[in-house]
């Protein structure tokens, strides 16, 4: 395929460290969706610098509406099979779009629905507490084994959250995905998967948080 002089320009520019706008990076967007709609295939266009820039635009300030409006634009469709990268890059996106909201989860499995609306029934104060642990262990549960200091911050998170329920909801959760998981192995076909990975490192975070001993759990 022929690339023009500004596909190549774009390219270049997305790939240094030239400052760029929200509206600039929203315009870029916009073509990529443009081209996206017009041809229904990649043309090698840079999508995954196109995230990373908002990426790192959102660590400054919460994203303006022009960028997440363009970013909407960029999700792959899963009502039918989609490769494992666009599964990603819309998992990254819907972060993006749902940054400075109470909710950080994925929507797109069972589990992260059941979630989702567990917590919107969850008094205010409880519920801040319960969103600060879940988003220590999104990011802590993307690594392999929990470190030091993410201990350390796991305890004073869960000092906020009563023992017991806690308890609870962790046996209904990994009950419920253990029925998922099962379901996932009778599947034929392509099937919709298990769980996403931003829900699975929750989910594994969450895990790691049962394993304190002594008076705290």
């Amino acid at each position: 395929m022929r690339f023009t002089l500004a596909d190549e320009l774009q390219r270049i520019l997305l790939r240094t460290n030239f400052p760029i706008s929200e509206e600039e990076l929203a315009r870029l967007i916009n073509l990529y969706a443009d081209n996206l709609e017009q041809h229904y295939y990649e043309n090698g266009f840079p999508r995954r610098p196109l995230i990373s820039r908002a990426e790192q635009l959102n660590k400054i300030k919460p994203l303006a509406e022009v960028l997440k409006t363009a970013l909407r634009r960029m999700l792959a469709d899963e009502t039918q099979y989609v490769y494992h990268d666009f599964k990603v890059d819309n998992q990254k996106i819907q972060l993006l779009l749902n940054a400075g909201t109470d909710i950080q989860i994925d929507p797109h499995d069972d589990w992260g629905k059941e979630v989702i609306g567990w917590l919107k029934d969850v008094p205010n104060e409880e519920k801040q507490q319960w969103i600060k642990l879940m988003e220590h262990c999104l990011a802590g549960g993307s690594k392999s084994t929990p470190s030091d200091k993410w201990m350390k911050e796991t305890e004073k998170l869960l000092s906020g959250i009563n023992k017991e329920f806690f308890m609870q909801k962790m046996q209904e959760w990994l009950s419920f995905n253990v029925a998922l998981l099962k379901q996932a192995h009778k599947d034929t076909g392509w099937g919709k998967g298990y769980l996403r990975d931003a829900n699975m490192n929750l989910l594994k975070g969450l895990i790691w948080c049962c394993g304190f001993p002594g008076e705290l759990y």
